[in-house]
């Protein structure tokens, strides 16, 4: 009658197999898992350090795992690269993935982009074409970030 669909054992969940039309590969058509909550984002080494964090959530679907944060850096991270750790799943082996970021620096002329590292919970950002994770440019400013990555 009323409620929640509840699927009482773990690993089975929404077999939508019958909807193939058998022109792609498919590995599979189960969905078995949706989760959504918050998480905690950190900064690896260094000065740099979060002084607040406005919002952290999180949505997994299958193995698809949406992150966003909202927060503000201190503004002494000379010497500090900044390395987003905390990811609430680790990233897929041998995959690399690329995130929306923005910050309040007022730098409109380069483009900042949060990279998830393959087998890890660090998304390091960077700038332009740069290999080299950031410093000072988004220290004492809000951070915004959207980044999707895949999950084993």
């Amino acid at each position: 009658g009323t409620g929640n669909l509840v699927i009482g054992t773990s690993g089975k969940g929404i077999d939508f197999s019958a909807v193939s039309d058998g022109s792609r590969s498919v590995s599979s058509n189960l969905l078995d898992d949706y989760e959504e909550g918050t998480w905690t984002p950190a900064i690896s080494g260094g000065t740099l350090t979060i002084t607040s964090v406005d919002t952290a959530s999180y949505t997994k679907i299958g193995n698809l795992v949406t992150v966003q944060f909202f927060l503000t850096l201190n503004d002494n991270g000379a010497g500090s690269s900044a390395i987003f750790s905390g990811l609430p799943f680790t990233v897929s082996t041998d995959h690399y993935y690329t995130g929306v970021f923005t910050n309040n620096n007022g730098d409109l002329t380069s483009t900042k982009f949060g990279r998830a590292n393959s087998n890890t919970t660090v998304m390091p950002v960077y700038k332009n074409a740069s290999s080299t994770a950031l410093q000072t440019d988004i220290d004492g400013s809000w951070v915004i970030c959207s980044l999707t990555y895949q999950t084993s």
